[in-house]
This record gives C-alpha cells, structure tokens and sequence, in this order.
C-alpha cells in the first residue's frame, strides 16, 4: 500500500508541475524579459526543482523495492527492455553518431544566426540563453541537471511504477511517461513540445535497448549544452551595406549626382535623302582636300612651239593714231595718239 501511494503522489506532483508550474515559469520567464538579471534566478529554481523531484521519484523506487544492494550502477531492475543482442552497443554507437549531428548542426545553426538567419521557434526560447560568464555557468549546471534527473523520473521511475506498482502494460506505462514529460514542457511552446516528444521518444527507446540510463542521461546533458551554449540567443543583425539582394527582386539604382554625372552626347542628325546625294564620295572628299598645284608659266620653247593667233597683232600705240584704230577696227584706248596729249620736251638751253 505505501508503494502505492507514494506512487500517486509522484504523479500527482508532476500533474501540478504541467499544470500549475508551467503558469509559474510563464511568469518567471516574463519576469526575465523585464529584467534580464533574474534569469540566474530562473537557472536556480530550476535546479532545485530538478533534483527535488528526482529525490522523491527515486524514494519511491528504493519504497517499492526495485532497487537494492545487488544492483550495479546504472542497471534498472523492474524495467522492461527490448531483448536484443548487443543492444548495449547499438545504443551507445546510435547515442554517439545523435550527438555528433546535433553537434554539427549546432555549429552550422550557429554561423547561420551569425549571418542573420533566425529558425524557427527560437524567439521563444531565447530568454532562456545566457549572456554572461556566470549565467553560462549556471546554464551549464542547469544542462547536467535536467539530463540527470528527467532521465531518473521521465524514463525509470514513472515506467516501472506504472509496470509493477499500477499494474500497466509496458506500452500504456511508457506513453503516459511520454505525455508527462512533454507536459512539463509546455512552457517552451507549440515546437518546443513537439521537439520534446521525439527527444523523449528517442530517450525511451535508447534506455530500453540498453537497459541503462547512462546512454540517454549523455544524449540529454549533450542537447541541452548545445541548445544553451552552443547556439547563440538571437540571430547577428545585418549589416544593409554587406547584404547581398535577395534573388528574385530589383534593386533601386542608385541615385546619381548631376554635378558629376557627364552630360550624354547628343545623336548626330543623320542627313535627309536629298543631302546624302548631294554629299561628295569619300574620293571626292580626299581629292578636295588635296591641294592644287599652281600653274606654271611655259617656258622660252613651249612658247615658241605654241601656235601663232590668226588675229592681226595690234602695233604699239605711238605708230597709230585714232583714225587708224576706227578704221583697222581696234579698239580706241587711253593710248591712242588723238587721245594722248603731246608730250613736250623742254627746250635745251644754250651753253
């Protein structure tokens, strides 16, 4: 009977917890957001509240009698396992290979959030980041806290009370562990709960092939360091000038100065039908441009061997007179003798 009732009042407990204590840490949460400084505090009550819940879930072990000085370790007496061959082994290598992925992708979240990037769902949680050295520390703490004790209720203590003491089937016994721990959770929203289920599914499972806790409390203190310390809080702003556009739109141009921009050549007009007619061949131009010779004088022979005019020469102007230019028909000029006055000479004097 004592088993029995120790047993409700575990579950009870943990009902309050999903239901009550995730109001409780809303509030605490938003107290945090308000004042950043608590959030040391929310690391302390978390511990706390951790390990006292573990401490009642393992006295109702030790109660029930699941446990006792011939049990080794990390064994678990009173809970079912798979039964396969070498289930130890699968387990550890599917443990070690979960946490080398979450490891890398917790660096490749880490550089995108640094260039901006922000996943979904992390907002919500991002309260719960540390900051400081010391809150790392604490953050740190509260990382091996979590992945101790949550194993010890969540994967031990609740299936095999529900198996030996409830008088559950294995499956019924593990799902209602499930649920309470994704409960418990709710707090950290819609994707936190549901990432919660597959982690505790994941959990469950590596604890029954193994029959150990050892390899889902490392797989459990492993996702909680990276979620906490690993990834930062909140994604690097960007930087507008480094972004690069994004695919698909245009970007503005740039606006341009008019004192510096060089002013555009206007188009030459191009010539009517008429002028291009009308404008010389490219050898025509070349032979303008050339430039003409002068004429040269003949000389002494070729003026000789020119042929004689069969116009009378007209003789000089002092062996004619007027009435000889009208009747040979020459023409009169200021030459002629009626028109040229005498010249007198001046008489010589005596000596």
């Amino acid at each position: 009977m004592v088993p029995l009732i120790l047993s409700a009042l575990l579950v009870l407990m943990l009902l309050t917890d999903v239901f009550v204590g995730t109001a409780r840490t809303k509030r605490i949460l938003a107290q945090v957001r308000a004042d950043p400084a608590s959030r040391v505090r929310f690391y302390r009550a978390a511990i706390l509240s951790g390990w006292a819940r573990a401490a009642v879930a393992m006295l109702v072990v030790v109660t029930a009698s699941f446990t006792g000085p011939e049990t080794p370790g990390w064994d678990l007496p009173g809970l079912p396992t798979l039964g396969m061959p070498a289930g130890a082994l699968i387990a550890w290598l599917l443990a070690a290979w979960v946490t080398l992925t979450m490891v890398i992708g917790g660096f490749r979240l880490r550089k995108r959030m640094r260039a901006g990037h922000q996943p979904p769902g992390r907002a919500q949680i991002a309260v719960l980041v540390p900051r400081t050295d010391r809150e790392r520390r604490f953050a740190a703490a509260l990382s091996v806290t979590a992945g101790v004790t949550e194993e010890v209720v969540f994967r031990y203590a609740l299936i095999a009370l529900g198996i030996k003491v409830f008088h559950l089937p294995a499956v019924a016994a593990v799902v209602l562990s499930l649920l309470l721990f994704v409960g418990i959770h709710a707090y950290q929203g819609r994707l936190g709960m549901v990432n919660s289920a597959v982690l505790g599914a994941v959990f469950t499972f590596l604890t029954l092939l193994s029959g150990s806790l050892l390899p889902a409390i490392l797989l459990h203190i492993a996702i909680d360091l990276n979620a906490l310390l690993l990834v930062p809080a909140e994604p690097t702003p960007r930087d507008p000038k480094t972004e690069p556009a994004p695919r698909g739109r245009v970007t503005e141009p740039t606006p341009r100065d008019p004192e510096t921009e060089p002013t555009p050549r206007e188009p030459e007009a191009q010539p009517t039908p008429r002028e291009a007619e009308t404008q010389p061949t490219p050898k025509e131009a070349e032979a303008e441009a050339t430039p003409r010779e002068p004429a040269s004088r003949p000389t002494p022979r070729e003026a000789d061997a020119q042929p004689a005019s069969h116009e009378p020469a007209v003789p000089p102007a002092a062996h004619r007179n007027a009435a000889d230019d009208a009747t040979a028909g020459w023409p009169v000029t200021a030459e002629s003798p009626a028109l040229v006055a005498p010249r007198i000479r001046p008489p010589i004097p005596a000596e």
